[in-house]
């Protein structure tokens, strides 16, 4: 006798304390359809553990690839504003520099000597030092010799004036038409490091006497150097 196929299956549990027993009547297409959709789950949730894992690493990578050249970005910035800060207080010691200056149009001992609005005194700066003043009238001829010293390490050019005074009387060289002289009008003279200077000037002179104003200009119209006996 042929047994039928059926679609159930029974499951018996037994309980040993009490000797009773449980019977399930369970569908068989029902098992192998939750078998397959659990196996399905868990292949679906492996699956997307390893895409969400790989898109992850990818984004890490990609933040610490970005990380360098945000540090990099952020070094040129902080350069920039270190450059424009040291370029703000070069500024701003050279205003208080020009500020604390005088400008020459107030300096009385320049009134024989026409100079430009903007010519500031340097003499502080001690860019020059005018030494070895000697002034010889002993011969025929009156003359003024003395040495320019550079104390910087950049060559200097500009225009020197010898004023000198005696008996009355005030005598520029080099001499000028005029009544002022302009500053650019001066004895043109250029040092690296040591000038000495002898001027032959063509007034009689008694160097016991004479009284003299010895000024150095730049080529822009600032004092840079000045030395006189007159107190």
């Amino acid at each position: 006798m042929l047994k039928k196929k059926t679609n159930e299956m029974t499951l018996i549990i037994k309980n040993n304390d009490t000797g009773t027993s449980r019977f399930y009547v369970l569908n068989k297409k029902l098992l192998k359809k939750a078998a397959i959709i659990s196996s399905t789950i868990i292949l679906i949730l492996v699956f997307g553990s390893i895409l969400l894992t790989s898109i992850m690493r990818k984004r890490l990578v990609s933040r610490e690839n970005k990380i360098p050249v945000e540090i990099l970005n952020l070094n040129k910035i902080i350069k920039d504003l270190s450059s424009r800060l040291a370029d703000e207080k070069e500024l701003t010691t050279a205003l208080q520099q020009n500020i604390s200056r005088k400008n020459i149009q107030n300096i009385n001992s320049i009134n024989h000597i026409s100079i430009p609005a903007t010519g500031l005194d340097k003499r502080k700066d001690a860019l020059t030092t005018i030494e070895q003043i000697e002034i010889d009238s002993s011969g025929d001829l009156n003359t003024v010799s003395f040495n320019i010293k550079n104390n910087t390490n950049d060559k200097i050019a500009g225009y020197f004036f010898i004023i000198t005074f005696y008996n009355n009387q005030t005598s520029i060289y080099p001499r000028v038409n005029s009544q002022k002289a302009t500053y650019s009008q001066g004895e043109p003279f250029t040092i690296s490091k040591f000038k000495p200077v002898k001027i032959t000037l063509d007034s009689n002179l008694d160097d016991s006497e004479v009284k003299y104003k010895i000024m150095l200009f730049s080529r822009v119209g600032d004092l840079i150097g000045y030395s006189s006996n007159i107190y």
